[in-house]
């Protein structure tokens, strides 16, 4: 449509900077890059096109090009340490490169055709959230064709990765759950869960929230809601501490730029008021 669009008006901006976050998105980098060029040239006044501009040179490996790319988003947001970054890593590109060799990065037997994401470490294996089909809850809504995504338990026997299987003892639920993280005696798991349908459809908005459940009698029982979710906004991706008493998470909550991160911490038997991690961290 923004080819299209184009071929009738050559210096349309807009349409240039949309198309070329359409190819950024589908992984088309010199295509990503041509379009950027051509939508700071026709909107030099948009800053932030060259500095999407010299990322998409930058993965496009033309380092030269995304540094003077870089430099002049400097020169007119000087404030900006973002530029600053980028431009020190086009200079020393090749320190980056250095210890390439020590790692081999590999795709694992277990991923299957459906997102299969955020592993941890559990009972001598993995737990990991996927989206593939297993039974009950295959459908996740009209019109949809993935599977609620659950958590799912593997670990290596013999030199393989065994078939990853529904995590035991936890009951099937007609929602989205997971990711999940766990205390170090493996008995305390907080994980995430999206609104069922029929209270999504009272309200309109479908929010995500942080519960935990607790190993006992061979089963995941005793399934709570964190005090500080809330049915207005969401609160998700649980990551516990080793000390078993810090959460770390993220939440469009008041105050929040979009996503956050947040801490809360486990003191006098409640948890405390969560506080942002600040702008060092959240960007």
């Amino acid at each position: 449509l923004y080819r299209a669009l184009l071929k009738k008006d050559v210096k349309n901006a807009e349409a240039y900077e949309k198309m070329a976050d359409c190819y950024a998105k589908t992984s088309n980098i010199p295509k990503a890059s041509y379009a950027y060029a051509k939508a700071v040239r026709y909107n030099p006044t948009k800053h932030d096109l060259k500095l999407e501009y010299g990322h998409a040179l930058m993965k496009n490996e033309k380092y030269e090009e995304a540094l003077a790319a870089f430099e002049s988003y400097k020169e007119v947001v000087p404030k900006d340490s973002r530029s600053r970054h980028f431009i020190d890593a086009c200079r020393n590109i090749e320190q980056y490169k250095i210890d390439e060799s020590d790692y081999l990065i590999e795709k694992m037997a277990i991923n299957s055709s459906q997102s299969d994401f955020a592993p941890v470490l559990y009972g001598g294996g993995l737990v990991f959230t996927s989206a593939r089909p297993q039974g009950q809850f295959d459908r996740q809504s009209e019109g949809s064709a993935s599977s609620f995504m659950d958590m799912f338990f593997t670990k290596e026997e013999n030199g393989k990765w065994i078939t990853p299987q529904p995590l035991e003892g936890k009951s099937s639920f007609a929602a989205h759950e997971g990711p999940a993280t766990f205390n170090q005696y493996s008995n305390v798991m907080y994980f995430t869960r999206n609104t069922q349908r029929k209270k999504a459809k009272k309200t309109g908005e479908s929010h995500l929230k942080i519960y935990q459940a607790t190993w006992q009698n061979n089963k995941w029982e005793n399934t709570k809601e964190l005090p500080f979710c809330n049915d207005l906004y969401s609160v998700a991706h649980p990551a516990l501490a080793p000390d078993g008493k810090t959460l770390y998470f993220t939440s469009e909550r008041p105050g929040a730029a979009n996503k956050d991160l947040y801490v809360t911490v486990y003191e006098n038997e409640k948890w405390s008021t969560p506080k942002k991690l600040g702008n060092d961290i959240n960007t």
